[in-house]
């Protein structure tokens, strides 16, 4: 929190969480005319475990599982469900651009022993999107290899 400025704090949550407010403003009117629909949320372990030097990130993922659980409440009543996903450390242009020392030590904390791939996280969402999740709205999926 010391080395983040107010600029940057806002960018974190302008960019996880403001997003995610204003994508649901367009398309939720549509979602209730029709009786029906889906919104899945992408949070992030970090929202319930942390991260050191991450504040901001954490923060902001931890204000969209609010979104997300308040959302799910709001439109339930017209068949629209909502959820997020939580993913570890995914295999991602940015998890390449770590050091090698920290992803290893990431990979290190996981018990399957390996950082998720994109198709992991692909899987529960389309899972989530499907007629099978009907009934789940206003759930979290820790999607993070055991950890």
């Amino acid at each position: 929190l010391e080395h983040i400025d107010h600029d940057d704090w806002r960018n974190v949550l302008g960019t996880n969480l403001d997003g995610v407010f204003h994508l649901c403003k367009a398309v939720i009117p549509t979602m209730k005319s029709r009786r029906e629909g889906v919104i899945i949320n992408m949070a992030s372990v970090a929202a319930t475990d942390g991260y050191p030097m991450a504040c901001a990130y954490a923060t902001s993922k931890s204000a969209l599982i609010g979104l997300t659980k308040s959302l799910a409440k709001e439109l339930a009543t017209y068949n629209v469900r909502v959820n997020a996903i939580m993913p570890s450390l995914t295999m991602t242009d940015a998890a390449l651009g770590l050091p090698a020392e920290t992803l290893e030590r990431l990979v290190n904390l996981v018990p399957l022993g390996r950082i998720a791939l994109p198709e992991d996280i692909a899987g529960v969402e389309f899972f989530l999107s499907s007629p099978d999740a009907n009934y789940i709205t206003g759930e979290l999926f820790r999607v993070a290899g055991g950890r």
